[in-house]
């Protein structure tokens, strides 16, 4: 079984994100309008079949003739907005009995698009002209974001009117809903879980450096159940969008809400007999602002609840720093005073401005710390099932925007309190002065030599507290700016629309939001004495006691009974050593540069050892320069080598079994039990396709910008990629030495898949997430 790695999760999925991209051939006795009826389910379609947009229309090649039909001729062209990030819609899908097509009207910039039905037929149109549609379309609704045909025949549809969801029964439409934002559907697509009356709210106020914003945007709404006969059943108002988790049949369901000050999770078992039997929410545990995620085979939970006794910011920081100004009167500066330290590029002395000036750099640098110390998930993980919940660790570090989606086996850090060497404040705040002296783009002259000014000695305090508060947007810059503050040049600076982007005009990249930034990474290194990492499978934890905090990745193969992990070899073991015992400043250029050396040129050794009735067996080394891990498949293990840092796989080279397979890695799928690999080093928009049968490769095609895997295994994709243009050539590939071309001046297949670059496939049979 394979693993794959799942983006980070947002709080609003797009329903294009949510509706399944490859069209599903299901056998299918279908009325004429499409929909499902009684009886042995039949269909003519083979798989084979497959749509693509050109410029002048909707096109289909049938595949026992090898010939192409415009289904459609409504112009299509390249949304204005349309970026490599974002999930192409489906154009397009076919009827269950393979007599329809049902499409979108072309996109048109952003005017609504219409959802149309149109009759197949085997006449073949001359695919160079822009001819007429073949037969007369009907229109089945107006408006249409986007749709999906489910396996019972019926359309599902959403509307750009109030994000209202439709479902068509071939003759009318029924509405479930408005205002709904999300929807899943069951495995079966005889029942769904959608989220309405959806409410966005802030919990505190935002902060003046943008990402670092210290306000939670909530997206909370109402959680209903539907199985498209009886009439929509609310689970519960108050649902926390993105952190509810279900079983695929919908037999488990857990969801948070939010309660007053603190979010609940609840638990329901088989949602879908609730119209037979009332079905209550089980409370499970308070959750706070910790995370969840599913055990997609047993349909257990993991949840990370928030330590409430005691904060990480707390149990790392000794905090010497008072949260206000006490006994620092506020200055009065006059207009003289300003005009003076513009002159001399310095904090004026002798009127209170410098100390001022001063404590409020110490509380923003405390805030902002505070708020990176805070985005790490800190707290109690336990397992949930049917018989209650289990600690698995009480001190566990998570990075707040962890994806809840499904996974199998998680990997987790966990730390040692007493082995944290609390740091003071006030020194941190000396390491950051430093640093931030070392990036100030001074307007003295004298000191503007970034080299000379870089040193300990030539720190001029007046002159770098001048330089950050000069401007008028700056939280001081009605005492250091110019203007007079009582004129109205400077009320229409502080509170006209320009105001709000004030902020941007500092001509300086560092501020103490983005020098604190990687704080984190620098304890994880400096304290790694203090940090481990461990495995979690259902409720059993296997801890790497030795050297954990150089764990870089962690695999559970269950049916074999073992565990891989990839972990730093003895050389960049070293490296964290050093600097661990050197005298590293934080925040400094110095441990920066260490920390990219040691991030660029990191080795690492992948191990296997067993698991023998719940025990971790001893490690066995298996290969030297193993990166990452990618899993099991047909009882063969995958991994990558080569990456270029410890961050990305871009580049690497595939192994299998210690065997090299290919090199310049880009992604890897399972399609119908069959794996494909992208590569490719340059063009991020392109990739070659290969297809992998243990060692063995076979290329499918180069530079290709998006393809669609068959179901007899052929695959259809663009190949020739105009970037300026968005039109390539559409190319059929049969089976080594077997492929033509279909058409040219093609810009889409429908239901295609672009590169993995920006985009996550794989299985989805076996789910796994690092949680670090």
């Amino acid at each position: 079984m394979m693993k794959i790695n799942i983006q980070k999760n947002k709080y609003l999925v797009p329903l294009t994100a949510i509706i399944m991209l490859l069209i599903t051939v299901f056998s299918g006795c279908t009325k004429a309008d499409g929909t499902a009826g009684q009886g042995e389910l039949k269909t003519n379609l083979t798989g084979r079949e497959f749509m693509y947009i050109k410029s002048n229309g909707l096109y289909e090649h049938i595949p026992d003739k090898d010939e192409v039909i415009m289904i459609s001729n409504d112009r299509y062209k390249k949304n204005p907005g349309y970026s490599m990030y974002d999930s192409s819609s489906i154009e397009a899908q076919y009827s269950f009995d393979g007599k329809y097509i049902y499409y979108l009207e072309a996109m048109d910039d952003y005017n609504p698009r219409a959802l149309k039905a149109v009759k197949r037929k085997n006449e073949t149109k001359d695919i160079n002209k822009d001819e007429g549609r073949d037969t007369e379309s009907e229109t089945i609704a107006s408006n249409v974001l986007d749709f999906k045909v489910l396996k019972n025949g019926r359309i599902l549809y959403r509307t750009e009117i109030e994000l209202g969801v439709y479902v068509w029964d071939g003759k009318d439409s029924k509405k479930i809903g408005d205002r709904i934002e999300l929807y899943n559907l069951s495995e079966d697509e005889s029942s769904m879980l959608y989220l309405n009356e959806v409410d966005y709210s802030s919990k505190g106020m935002p902060d003046f450096v943008d990402d670092l914003a210290d306000f939670i945007n909530i997206v909370e709404g109402t959680l209903y159940f539907y199985d498209f006969k009886n009439e929509s059943y609310k689970i519960s108002d108050n649902v926390i969008a993105g952190k509810f988790v279900y079983s695929k049949d919908f037999s488990n369901l857990y969801y948070v809400k939010d309660e007053k000050d603190t979010y609940n999770i609840y638990y329901i078992d088989d949602i879908t007999k609730t119209y037979n039997e009332k079905k209550e929410p089980v409370f499970v545990a308070e959750l706070g602002s910790g995370v969840i995620f599913m055990n997609k085979k047993t349909g257990g939970l993991y949840y990370l609840s928030e330590n409430k006794e005691s904060s990480l910011y707390d149990l790392i920081i000794e905090d010497d720093i008072p949260d206000k100004a006490k006994g620092v009167p506020i200055p009065k500066i006059s207009i003289e005073d300003k005009e003076l330290m513009a002159e001399e590029k310095a904090v004026i002395k002798d009127k209170g401005l410098k100390e001022y000036a001063l404590q409020r750099m110490k509380m923003e640098f405390k805030e902002n710390l505070k708020k990176i110390i805070n985005r790490e998930c800190f707290g109690t993980l336990s397992y949930y099932d049917k018989n209650g919940s289990k600690e698995l660790s009480t001190s566990t570090l998570v990075y707040g925007e962890i994806s809840n989606t499904l996974n199998k086996t998680v990997s987790f850090t966990y730390f040692d309190k007493d082995k944290i060497e609390k740091i003071k404040l006030s020194s941190l705040f000396d390491d950051y002065i430093y640093e931030l002296n070392e990036n100030m783009d001074y307007s003295d002259e004298s000191i503007s030599d970034k080299e000379d000014a870089a040193t300990d000695t030539e720190l001029n305090l007046d002159k770098l507290i001048y330089e950050y508060y000069k401007y008028s947007g700056s939280p001081l810059g009605k005492y250091f700016y110019a203007y007079d503050a009582d004129s109205g040049q400077f009320k229409l600076d502080l509170e006209g629309e320009h105001y709000s982007g004030a902020f941007a005009h500092w001509d300086y990249k560092k501020t103490s939001g983005s020098i604190v930034r990687y704080f984190m990474t620098d304890i994880l290194l400096k304290q790694s004495q203090a940090f481990d990492v461990a495995a979690a499978l259902e409720d059993k934890v296997y801890k790497f006691e030795e050297g954990g905090h150089n764990i870089r990745d962690v695999y559970i193969y269950e049916e074999g009974n073992s565990i891989y992990i990839v972990k730093n070899d003895k050389e960049t073991e070293d490296k964290i050593k050093s600097i661990s015992d050197g005298s590293y400043k934080y925040f400094s250029s110095k441990i920066n540069k260490a920390k990219d050396e040691i991030y660029n040129s990191a080795g690492f050794e992948l191990y296997k050892a067993d698991l023998k009735d719940g025990e971790l067996g001893g490690f066995e080394l298996l290969d030297s320069g193993a990166g990452k891990i990618y899993g099991i498949y047909n009882k063969k293990l995958y991994y990558v080598k080569g990456a270029e840092g410890i961050y990305s796989d871009i580049g690497a080279v595939l192994y299998c079994d210690k065997k090299k397979i290919k090199s310049g890695f880009r992604a890897l799928h399972i399609v119908n039990d069959t794996m494909y690999l992208e590569t490719g080093a340059n063009d991020h928009d392109l990739y070659n396709l290969y297809k992998l049968n243990g060692n063995d490769v076979e290329r499918i095609g180069n530079d290709i910008y998006e393809y669609k895997i068959l179901d007899d295994g052929s695959v259809a994709y663009i190949d020739n990629y105009n970037k300026d243009t968005w039109r390539g050539t559409l190319e059929l590939w049969k089976d080594k030495n077997n492929k033509e071309t279909v058409d040219k001046n093609v810009m889409n297949i429908v239901g295609g898949k672009k590169s993995g670059y920006y985009t996550v496939f794989g299985t989805e049979d076996n789910i796994y997430m690092k949680l670090r």
